[in-house]
């Protein structure tokens, strides 16, 4: 008898002050099972690392980000292992906003409408809407990034969910 598949979620933190790991998984948890499918849930790897600062592209300004672990060239498919860094040392509700905002890309690479690809020899984001696909540089303004505009607005959403779903809980 086939092994059956579920997510896989790992936390990672260094020393420190540490986030309530039970709390992290829990809530990766909680997010992915609004945002997707199980069927697709069950393919995913995810691993929450838990950093000091996070740095793209020389900027220390970001409290998060999320990696596609590249096995398409090793296993010719779709990457299933996805690595979110998160910030240490925000509050539990913007950590869940973070984690939220970081697991919609999760969910736009799982579903390959956005890829980091290397294109004459440097790396671009490919965004795939309505069966167009447009190659957009690392220079591109951040806040025009369809994937980011996307992001921002579902990060709302799970946000505001999480907080009446905590309330009603609280209330019981």
């Amino acid at each position: 008898m086939a092994k059956r598949k579920e997510l896989k979620v790992y936390i990672q933190q260094s020393r420190g002050e540490k986030y309530d790991a039970v709390w992290l998984e829990n809530s990766v948890r909680e997010i992915v099972g609004k945002m997707m499918s199980t069927r697709l849930a069950n393919t995913l790897r995810i691993t929450v690392k838990v950093r000091g600062s996070i740095v793209i592209g020389g900027d220390k300004n970001f409290n998060g980000a999320c990696h596609a672990i590249d096995i398409s060239e090793i296993e010719n498919r779709k990457s299933k292992k996805y690595t979110i860094e998160v910030r240490k040392g925000l509050e539990y509700s913007d950590l869940f906003t973070v984690l939220a905002h970081e697991l919609v890309h999760v969910h736009q690479f799982a579903q390959g409408r956005l890829r980091s690809v290397k294109k004459n020899g440097r790396w671009v984001k490919t965004w795939r809407e309505n069966g167009v696909t447009k190659v957009y540089e690392l220079d591109h303004p951040y806040m025009d990034r369809p994937w980011e505009v996307e992001a921002f607005k579902l990060e709302r959403e799970y946000r505001d969910e999480y907080i009446r779903t905590a309330y009603k809980r609280r209330a019981a």
